[in-house]
C-alpha cells in the first residue's frame, strides 16, 4: 500500500536570487555566464565614452581603469562631447589648457585673443601653438578675431586635419599662408563638405579666382564674410558661397553690388537673416523667407538725406520681423537733425505698409552714434552699448 506522498523539502534556484558570484565553501568562484562591463565592445564603449562632456575624466579618470579602458579613451571618437575654450595669448594652468594639450580630439574649440590694457595685442603662447599642432576638432573651430598671421600656419593645418568633420569655422584668406603639403587656404576651405557655418576674414592682399569654391559647400547655412578693404574684389568669391540651401549672410564692409551678383543672391530661397548694402534692396522681394534685414546707406551730400525714406521703403517687404538701417554720414557736420527726420519718415512710410515688426536706424556722424528703436509706433532711445548686431 502505498502511502501518500508528503510536501517536497527539497527546493530549486529561485528566480529571484541573484546570480553571479558562487559561494562554494570558503572559495568565491566568479560565474563568467554573465558578461560585464569590460566584455563591451569598443563601438560601445566609444559611444559611452563620447557623450562624456568632461575632459578631465578623459585624460585622467577613465585610463586609469583598465589597461583596454585607457586605449579606448586615446581614439579622437571617444572626445565628441568635450568642448573647450582657450585664450590664446594668455596661458593659464587649468583644465581647458591641460585638455587642449593632451587630447586627441574635441568637438568645440573656442579661442579668443584677450586684450591687454597697455599692449594692443600679445603674441599668442608658442604652448598654444604647439598643441595645435597635434589636435583634430569634430565639428566648431572658431575664433573671436581675425587670426593672426603668426598662428595661421598651425591653424591652418589643424582645419586641413579636421576637414571631414568641421562643420563651424572661423578662417583668415590670405595669399601666403600655406600647409605643409603646399595647400592653400582656398584649397582647403574647398574640402570641408560638411561645412554649414562660415566666417571669413579677407585680407586686402588676397585675390580670389572665380569658381574655386563653386558647388563645393552643398551644405553652407551662414556666412560672415569681412573684408579689410571696401571694393568688388572679392565680389567673385561672395558668388560662389551664396549657395541655394543659404540661410543667413553678412557682408561687411557693406559694398555696392555688381550686377551678376543680384541674381546669385535671388536664387537663396531659405535666407532668413541678410546683412549688405542697401543697392541690394531689389532682391529683398523675390526672398519668400526673409524676417531680418539690416541694410547699410552711405549719406556723403545733403542730396542723399532725400533717398534716406527710399530706403526704407525699399528694404521692406511682407515677411519681415525686423528691419535695420545703418546711416553712414560723411562730412555732415550740422546734419544730424535732417537725417533723424528723414529716417522717421521712413518708419512712418513702412509703417504705412501696415508692418507689424520692429523698425530701427543707426546713424553714424563722425565719433558719435545715434540709435533709434521704433516697434508699432512706439519711440525709445537705446545706449550705443545695444547696438544693431546680428
Amino acid at each position: 500500500m502505498c502511502s501518500k506522498a508528503g510536501p517536497s523539502t527539497s527546493r530549486g534556484p529561485l528566480e529571484d536570487e541573484p546570480i553571479g558570484d558562487v559561494d562554494v565553501g570558503d572559495e568565491v568562484v566568479e560565474d563568467t555566464s554573465v558578461p560585464g562591463i569590460q566584455d563591451l565592445p569598443t563601438e560601445v564603449l566609444l559611444k559611452i565614452f563620447s557623450n562624456l562632456t568632461d575632459g578631465f575624466t578623459l585624460l585622467k579618470t577613465i585610463p586609469s581603469v583598465c589597461r583596454r579602458w585607457k586605449e579606448v579613451a586615446s581614439d579622437p571618437a571617444a572626445w565628441h562631447g568635450v568642448s573647450i575654450s582657450v585664450e590664446a595669448n594668455r596661458w593659464q594652468p587649468c583644465i581647458q589648457t591641460v585638455v587642449l594639450e593632451r587630447a586627441p580630439a574635441v568637438e568645440n574649440l573656442n579661442i579668443s585673443l584677450f586684450l591687454r590694457p597697455l599692449v594692443l595685442r600679445d603674441p599668442p603662447d608658442y604652448r598654444f601653438i604647439q598643441a595645435l599642432g597635434r589636435l583634430l576638432v569634430h565639428r566648431g573651430l572658431l575664433i573671436d578675431v581675425e587670426p593672426p598671421r603668426c598662428i595661421r600656419k598651425a591653424y591652418l593645418e589643424l582645419v586641413w586635419r579636421s576637414r571631414h568633420h568641421l562643420k563651424r569655422l572661423t578662417l583668415a584668406l590670405d595669399s601666403t599662408t600655406k600647409t605643409d603639403l603646399g595647400h592653400s587656404c582656398v584649397h582647403v576651405l574647398s574640402l570641408l563638405p560638411c561645412l554649414q557655418e562660415l566666417i571669413l576674414y579677407v585680407e586686402s592682399d588676397f585675390v580670389y579666382e572665380g569658381g574655386q569654391l563653386q558647388n563645393a559647400l552643398p551644405n553652407l547655412k551662414s556666412i560672415k564674410v569681412i573684408e579689410k578693404r571696401t571694393g568688388s574684389r572679392q565680389h567673385d568669391l561672395i558668388k560662389d558661397l551664396l549657395v541655394v540651401g543659404l540661410v543667413r549672410a553678412k557682408f561687411r564692409p557693406c559694398f555696392p553690388p555688381r550686377p551678376d551678383l543680384l541674381p546669385a543672391l535671388e536664387n537663396c530661397k531659405n535666407l532668413t537673416h541678410l546683412v549688405a548694402h542697401w543697392d541690394f534692396a531689389p532682391v529683398f522681394r523675390s526672398l519668400p523667407a526673409l524676417k531680418c534685414v539690416h541694410v547699410q546707406f552711405l549719406c556723403d551730400s545733403p542730396r542723399r538725406i532725400k533717398e534716406i525714406k527710399r530706403v526704407f521703403v525699399s528694404a521692406y517687404t511682407p515677411t519681415l520681423d525686423n528691419l535695420y538701417v545703418t546711416i553712414v554720414c560723411k562730412n555732415c557736420e550740422g546734419w544730424q537733425s535732417a537725417v533723424s527726420k528723414a529716417c522717421h519718415k521712413g518708419i512712418e512710410a513702412v509703417e504705412k505698409f501696415r508692418f507689424q515688426g520692429t523698425a530701427r536706424y543707426c546713424t553714424y556722424t563722425g565719433k558719435t552714434k545715434a540709435l533709434k528703436l521704433r516697434p508699432l509706433g512706439h519711440e525709445y532711445t537705446l545706449r550705443p552699448s545695444q547696438g544693431v548686431i546680428w
